[in-house]
């Protein structure tokens, strides 16, 4: 049976999309062409657009073409959320090695509310600290999640990084990366960002290009390189100069998530100090 032997596991838009980019373009890493094949978070109800793997075999067959690939894996960001992927995952591929990129949570969640608001028109009536207040989605710490992965695997199976370190030390962070999946370190990919966010210029030719179903005709259809060039069409119908926290929106996010903060430093082991305000990181 030929299964990944390592995992994004996100979290959401912490640039899980990035980082598959800069492992599927290492020679010794093999990633399927499709994205979120998200076999570990299916349910009898899921979307056959969202979830293209509803068995074990289907999944299976995306890495059939692997070779002697020394790594295999790939990237669902929607496992960091579901309660249920860390048990399966652990049942099915308990020596798998995981990868988890953590952003400052205030930000992340900034970054959630807009692309809630620009691809699925939520919270479109509410401002951000609204928004915070009331969505559960737009909500979401690190704690309880990281703690139900650590319950399943041993701290050494995770590669934890900042999406700072990812953003603003992108080669030697990615590079860490090869080391940690135990390819050659010295490749140097292209290290374009991927999905970028932003507020839409034109908003039915983004609403256009991240329709379910236009996503995965043209995955299918489509040759990579199209497919790319689409992904970079997207980028530049975004607007980046609006996704900027007011000084007000970042002292709430600061204090909504500061206790999150605080225990998922202990729990990982990082020093996460800098996600806080002066007065609390000294406090802390």
């Amino acid at each position: 049976m030929t299964l990944p032997n390592f995992l994004i596991i996100g979290a959401p838009k912490a640039g899980t999309g990035s980082m598959r980019d800069y492992l599927r373009q290492h020679p010794q890493v093999f990633m399927p062409a499709k994205k979120d094949l998200r076999w570990f978070a299916w349910h009898p109800n899921a979307n056959p657009l969202r979830y293209p793997c509803a068995t074990l075999e289907e999944y299976e067959a995306e890495f059939a073409p692997a070779g002697d690939a020394v790594a295999r894996g790939e990237a669902s960001d929607v496992y960091f959320w579901t309660k249920a992927a860390p048990h399966r995952i652990a049942e099915t591929i308990p020596d798998v090695k995981l990868i988890v990129s953590l952003r400052e949570p205030g930000e992340r969640a900034f970054s959630i509310y807009h692309m809630n608001r620009r691809t699925e028109d939520k919270n479109t009536d509410r401002g951000f600290i609204e928004a915070l207040k009331s969505d559960p989605i737009v909500q979401r710490g690190f704690y309880d999640h990281m703690k139900g992965w650590l319950d399943h695997f041993d701290r050494s199976q995770f590669k934890i990084i900042l999406f700072e370190d990812l953003s603003k030390r992108t080669l030697k962070t990615t590079q860490g990366l090869y080391d940690f999946l135990g390819v050659r370190t010295d490749f140097v990919p292209d290290l374009k960002i991927s999905n970028p966010g932003g507020v839409p210029k034109i908003k039915w030719i983004h609403k256009l290009m991240t329709n379910d179903r236009v996503r995965t005709l043209s995955r299918t259809y489509l040759p990579e390189s199209w497919v790319y060039k689409a992904k970079d069409l997207r980028s530049a119908n975004l607007d980046k100069s609006k996704m900027r926290m007011t000084e007000e929106e970042k002292a709430f996010a600061y204090d909504f998530f500061k206790d999150d903060v605080r225990r998922t430093a202990d729990l990982v082991g990082m020093d996460l100090s800098h996600w806080l305000k002066p007065e609390d990181a000294k406090a802390a």
